[in-house]
């Protein structure tokens, strides 16, 4: 093979090479000193032969001159549903100002345009209306979400958080008073709630993603979301259950006294009281606040902001109506009567009785409205009462003063009863027999502490051809939707039919086969041993019930459902739609009292 050299000088050295290894016959030195000139001189003399100038930079002024360029012409955005040019939407970011077809007044038929043609365009790409509904997509999205470590994660929530705080002013645009009120309006104009667990729909098909995915109907129910949930708040707050952190635990305070404050100075102006302090220092406060009793113009201090536990030294009560029932009972001839008797547990507290017969382990309280409502006393105050007199085998029943002064003689029934004082019948000298509507309703109006209630069947025991005795049934009222519920049952007043309810209940279960039967208990009055000993089980104590009373009419309480929100508008002479059911009755001067909950006994069958 000839060996190779430079055509130029003749040397064998340094020739230059390509990137595949072919060696020229030329050095490196005549190839920049001999060849690039040489092909420099060749494509001028071209360009002069063709064009008739030396280089390319005269050939592009000459052209310019020739041939002006081309003047661009201003696109003017315009409106696309009626043509204006003012008022357009724009969005300014980092790098340039957007400006969209559309004006203010347009935009939100525009935005629905746009997300229709998005959908479109995703039910022809993917077979969906969002990309996340296809399963694919849906699975890479969550491959990339957790491949990405944790300290990437918080750099991107960080970034979410600084854009919505330069778009909105907010890190979250769902705290946005425009956005809550726009999810709502949707909400209701495609589906007639203003949230999505209020529609059976979207609870429906909650069950069913959640029975898919976890093969629960409850998020709670699955332990890998549960455990998921714990990872996370350890993640983010360093503890398992947000209500473990204690700022979440200020801010979950400080969120429902902004909400509470104007029903905290409303049922303090109750008690005659007067805060001392600002609403920005309620919120805040940690310790004690200072308040002014307007009845004896002392001022005093107490800590907690609950208005039942902020009480002036002067307050001290003991009813009339107390004394009207001791002397009463004195009359009966009931001996060793206990006024004001306190009794204590440890580790649990003590309650007072208003009136102790330690003979007949029977505790009375006479609670009066206004001093026994939610001004004075906690929601559960009754109901633990209840709890903490039954721990001591004391049978014990709270009187309402609409109870005292409406029906006196059907409670007075009720204390005969427990006394064992009351005209005895044996139940098996009495007849069993369907009773008719007029006096099933006129035995409940005389004889029943609540009065009349619908009834589907109405028995009666009846005593030489006189009603002594009622007990009626009918589909459950409530969530049950098998078997029956007991509605009323009640004996004539100063009567005690011994077997009677024993008597009615078998004539029923003979009668009409029930699969179950449930019903629900006063434990203000009853204590459900009838009830125990004819086979029927506790299922559960409920939560206490509540019920509006106006101060200055103390003979009628109503029904919290005859004043649901919805219903107040047609009933009070001030109605706020904005203020909540609560709010708009006390502003109406009304006020709430609790009783002390029902026992649901059930008996299967």
């Amino acid at each position: 093979m000839k060996e190779k050299m430079c055509r130029h000088c003749g040397t064998k050295e340094d020739l230059r090479t390509n990137k595949n290894g072919v060696i020229y016959n030329c050095c490196r030195h005549c190839y920049e000193t001999i060849e690039v000139p040489d092909q420099i001189r060749k494509a001028n003399e071209s360009i002069v032969a063709k064009y008739g100038v030396s280089d390319l930079g005269e050939l592009r002024q000459k052209r310019s001159k020739d041939t002006p360029p081309k003047q661009k012409e201003k696109k003017i955005i315009t409106c696309k549903y009626c043509g204006t040019t003012e008022n357009l939407v724009v969005t300014i970011t980092k790098k340039r100002t957007i400006s969209f077809h559309a004006c203010k007044e347009h935009w939100e038929q525009y935005q629905k345009d746009k997300y229709e043609v998005r959908k479109k365009s995703n039910k022809e790409k993917f077979g969906v209306e969002q990309p996340l509904q296809n399963n694919d997509i849906k699975s890479k999205f969550k491959q990339t979400i957790n491949s990405k470590s944790s300290e990437e994660k918080n750099s991107i929530n960080k970034k979410r958080e600084q854009t919505n705080l330069d778009k909105f002013g907010v890190t979250n645009p769902n705290k946005l008073k425009e956005f809550s009120d726009k999810r709502k309006s949707t909400l209701l104009e495609k589906y007639g709630v203003s949230h999505p667990m209020e529609s059976a729909e979207f609870r429906e098909r909650q069950k069913k993603t959640l029975l898919k995915n976890f093969g629960v109907d409850n998020p709670l129910k699955s332990k890998e979301i549960r455990d998921r949930v714990k990872k996370t708040n350890l993640e983010k707050r360093g503890v398992e259950y947000p209500s473990q952190s204690l700022e979440v635990q200020n801010k979950v305070r400080k969120a429902k006294r902004i909400v509470y404050w104007d029903i905290f100075v409303i049922l303090l102006k109750q008690k005659n009281t007067l805060p001392l302090f600002t609403k920005e220092e309620y919120i805040d406060a940690t310790g004690e606040l200072t308040y002014k009793c307007l009845k004896c113009n002392s001022v005093f201090k107490s800590e907690g902001t609950a208005p039942q536990r902020i009480t002036c030294s002067c307050y001290h009560r003991k009813s009339l109506y107390e004394y009207e029932i001791e002397d009463w009972l004195r009359s009966l001839n009931i001996e060793n009567i206990k006024p004001n008797e306190r009794l204590f547990e440890k580790g649990e507290g003590n309650f007072e009785i208003d009136v102790y017969l330690p003979n007949y382990n029977l505790g009375i309280d006479f609670n009066g409205l206004y001093w026994h409502s939610n001004v004075y006393q906690r929601s559960t105050y009754h109901r633990e009462k209840y709890i903490f007199f039954k721990k001591k085998n004391i049978s014990f029943i709270q009187i309402f003063e609409s109870d005292w002064l409406s029906n006196k003689d059907v409670v007075k029934s009720i204390i005969l009863n427990k006394l064992s004082s009351s005209e005895k019948i044996q139940a098996r000298k009495c007849t069993v027999s369907d009773v008719p509507e007029k006096d099933y309703m006129r035995f409940l109006s005389e004889h029943h502490l609540q009065g009349y209630a619908s009834a589907s069947i109405k028995l009666g025991l009846f005593f030489n051809n006189e009603l002594v005795f009622v007990m009626s049934f009918g589909k459950p009222r409530f969530s049950e939707k098998k078997g029956f519920e007991i509605i009323r049952s009640c004996s004539k007043k100063g009567y005690l039919i011994i077997g009677g309810f024993d008597k009615l209940l078998s004539y029923f279960e003979n009668t009409y086969a029930p699969e179950k039967l449930i019903s629900f208990i006063d434990v203000r009055y009853f204590n459900g041993n009838s009830y125990k000993a004819s086979g029927f089980i506790l299922e559960h104590h409920t939560d206490p019930n509540y019920y509006y009373f106006d101060p200055k009419n103390p003979t009628a309480l109503f029904s919290r459902i005859a004043f649901q929100k919805h219903k107040l508008a047609g009933k009070l002479k001030v109605f706020d739609p904005a203020l909540s059911e609560s709010e708009n009755m006390y502003l109406n001067g009304y006020l709430k009292i609790y009783d002390a909950g029902n026992l649901k006994m059930v008996k299967n069958y």
